[in-house]
């Protein structure tokens, strides 16, 4: 069972704080999902929770992404309508965001 990360302030920024945000989404979004790309940020200015965008292809890796996290083992608190270009949310620590973009070439 996955541990939700700490939501304590972070201060500084640093390398090795990726590697919990990331292991958190590969457990919230599953491991074998089909992705783009993943962008990961630090919290924005006066926010405790890192800033995950995952970018997608397909609408229907999107629709999946987003029932996994409704259906997970986290609390998740969406955070907007989702539209047919993304979704997000809040959960286990984190800003989560899916996006759909056109495929790489």
């Amino acid at each position: 069972m996955a541990t939700p990360m700490s939501v304590d302030p972070w201060g500084e920024w640093r390398l090795g704080d990726l590697p919990p945000v990331l292991s958190m989404t590969v457990e919230l979004l599953g491991p074998s999902q089909d992705i783009e790309c993943i962008a990961l940020m630090p919290p924005k200015s006066g926010q405790f929770y890192p800033q995950v965008h995952v970018f997608v292809s397909s609408r229907a890796v999107q629709t999946r992404m987003r029932e996994e996290v409704a259906n997970g083992e986290f609390v998740a608190e969406f955070t907007d309508v989702p539209t047919h270009n993304g979704w997000g949310a809040h959960v286990a620590g984190q800003c989560l965001r899916v996006e759909l973009v056109e495929p790489r070439s």
